[in-house]
């Protein structure tokens, strides 16, 4: 059994595009690093206050979910 030969082609023009991305590590810095450094400044605040203080407590709470909330959320950004 023959193949039939085609002497014409369907695709007669074949246009190149070229696509450029540019990375922004502004963005980087604002979304994923400053807040990470804050979070880490409240923590060593959390070290300057009394013992005895419920602050200090509510505080390491608090900061304890807010670095949870946070990190989950880079982490499900980032697995994408």
């Amino acid at each position: 059994m023959a193949r039939p030969t085609c002497t014409r082609s369907i695709y007669t023009h074949i246009h190149a595009y070229t696509i450029r991305v540019k990375r922004i590590a502004v963005f980087y810095s604002f979304i994923l690093v400053l807040p990470c450094v804050l979070l880490s400044l409240l923590t060593l605040v959390s070290f300057w206050l009394p013992p005895e203080s419920p602050a200090k407590v509510l505080l390491g709470r608090r900061l304890f979910i807010y670095l949870f909330i946070y990190y989950d959320a880079i982490y499900g950004s980032v697995s994408e």
